[in-house]
């Protein structure tokens, strides 16, 4: 037998004896991810501009304010919908007109929502069936806007389903989902297209104030 030939069967030894080995002592709950130097607003947004969302840092009230009517203007939308209470507050302070019937839902251009919390760590809106805006205006618009407060930001989708139980307790959402860019598909002869069942534009409001 060369000497080649018996190197390699020793390596097939070994590996499968590596195979049968049984691994133990494996701690599930330790973090393997490396921890960003970023805060974690700034996190979410540089990780959810990798998967082609948008996101608005906003400090005050005026600049939440000059924001969120450029992106109104940039898309030159003309029905903004949003039926979620809280968010209608915030889009009445600052002069955002909005419809609110339902019989137009789809016929919107930009849906507006609030979120359960923020994953920096994948860039990932977590949303429920129990939130304002319901199941529906998450995925109707073509434009998808997210209004959330800086409270909201968690590292990890596992941190905000451990916040998720703590605020419902035993009465927990019918559905709780995340959103992690614009829905996408690249099935077409490997053509990555944006927007395939749900909005083609994702961009999240950050209130820092």
């Amino acid at each position: 037998m060369t000497n080649a030939r018996k190197n390699i069967l020793d390596k097939l030894k070994q590996a499968q004896e590596n195979n049968n080995k049984k691994i133990t002592d494996v701690d599930f709950t330790e973090n393997i991810y490396q921890k960003s130097k970023l805060n974690l607003a700034e996190e979410f947004s540089e990780k959810l501009k990798k998967v082609n969302g948008e996101t608005f840092i906003c400090k005050t009230f005026s600049e939440f304010k000059l924001n969120i009517n450029k992106a109104i203007n940039n898309k030159q939308a003309d029905n903004v919908f949003c039926i979620d209470n809280k968010i209608k507050q915030i889009l009445e302070k600052a002069n955002i007109p909005f419809i609110d019937n339902e019989k137009h839902l789809l016929d919107l251009n930009i849906g507006v929502t609030g979120c359960e919390f923020l994953s920096a760590r994948t860039g990932s809106i977590i949303v429920s069936s129990k939130s304002g805006s319901g199941r529906r205006l998450n995925i109707y618009p073509n434009i998808h806007f997210v209004i959330a407060y800086k409270n909201q930001l968690v590292e990890d989708i596992n941190q905000a389903i451990i916040k998720i139980k703590e605020k419902y307790k035993n009465n927990l959402p019918s559905l709780i989902t995340n959103i992690t860019g614009p829905s996408r598909t690249a099935d077409i002869e490997k053509t990555l297209i944006l927007g395939a069942h749900g909005p083609k534009e994702l961009i999240v409001f950050i209130l820092d104030f």
